[in-house]
């Protein structure tokens, strides 16, 4: 980055290079020994068995980055260099509008939740709107639509002050 080269490994995940919204960072994923790492302004995550395609991501203030990695089979998120609970699918991972809160919808085992920050939504839902986002109406509101049985419902997620 700015003609200074980084470390040399095995390969570099397509498609995972991504700048932040200033340009002032980058991150990607990078393949050593059959494990993935996350390479943030050069330095190194551990080493995971995966990093989900679509992750790393930075908040829009560019200060915050996060992504989905897998361990033993179990995925979860790691934010700003901390690891998250574990999940077995996870979708829609994102930072909000003021760039203080992970937003994310995540398959625990039987059902389906939104998080923010790690705390689960306490509605559990069969699943999400396959391609659909999260909306953010606000830095505290989030909308996205979920389905239980053959019923199919609009979230409204109010974010709580700290």
């Amino acid at each position: 980055m700015d003609e200074v080269e980084g470390k040399l490994y095995e390969g570099i995940v397509p498609g995972s290079l991504k700048f932040s919204s200033d340009s002032h960072r980058l991150a990607y994923v990078a393949t050593t020994a059959m494990k993935y790492i996350a390479v943030v302004d050069g330095r190194e995550s551990k080493e995971y068995d995966r990093i989900k395609q679509g992750t790393p991501v930075f908040s829009p203030d560019s200060k915050r980055v996060a992504y989905v990695a897998e361990r033993n089979f179990k995925l979860l998120t790691v934010t700003d260099g901390v690891e998250g609970k574990e999940f077995f699918e996870c979708a829609g991972i994102s930072f909000t509008p003021d760039s203080r809160h992970l937003a994310y919808k995540a398959n625990l085992g039987t059902r389906f939740v939104l998080l923010v920050d790690g705390v689960e939504s306490k509605e559990k839902y069969d699943g999400f709107l396959t391609g659909a986002g999260l909306v953010f109406d606000s830095p505290k509101s989030i909308r996205e639509v979920g389905f239980r049985g053959y019923g199919v419902y609009r979230i409204e997620a109010k974010i709580a002050e700290e």
